[in-house]
């Protein structure tokens, strides 16, 4: 079985105060997060790291989380998490690794989305 590549990220707006979880897998040993901000943020997960949490942008106000989830037949899976705050609105997120870049966006919902979508169900 082969697994592409891929960047797995929310498909609907995030409530602010959420977790947001984007998943990475990268075949190889390495994968490289980037989040745009300014001066971007940069953390990078290694095979060797499974099990472990690496908590980076503390001295930003910000608490991201990257898992190493597992290493398996050459494909490495990582996590990063954060929770949703209206400053991360539109912030890019981007997975690298050897098979490329893969890019998505944090969307925070913001009051008017949660009433829409609370009135339409």
């Amino acid at each position: 079985m082969t697994v592409d590549a891929q960047l797995i990220s929310p498909s609907e707006p995030v409530c602010p105060g959420n977790c947001v979880i984007f998943t990475c897998q990268q075949p190889g040993a390495f994968v490289r997060w980037n989040i745009n901000l300014q001066p971007t943020l940069r953390q990078t997960a290694q095979s060797t790291q499974v099990g472990s949490v690496i908590t980076f942008g503390v001295d930003r106000g910000f608490n991201f989380e990257l898992h190493i989830v597992s290493f398996s037949s050459g494909i490495l899976t990582t996590e990063l998490q954060v929770t949703a705050v209206r400053e991360l609105n539109d912030v890019t997120v981007e997975c690298t690794g050897s098979s490329g870049t893969f890019t998505s966006i944090i969307d925070v919902a913001s009051v008017g989305e949660l009433i829409t979508t609370m009135v339409s169900k």
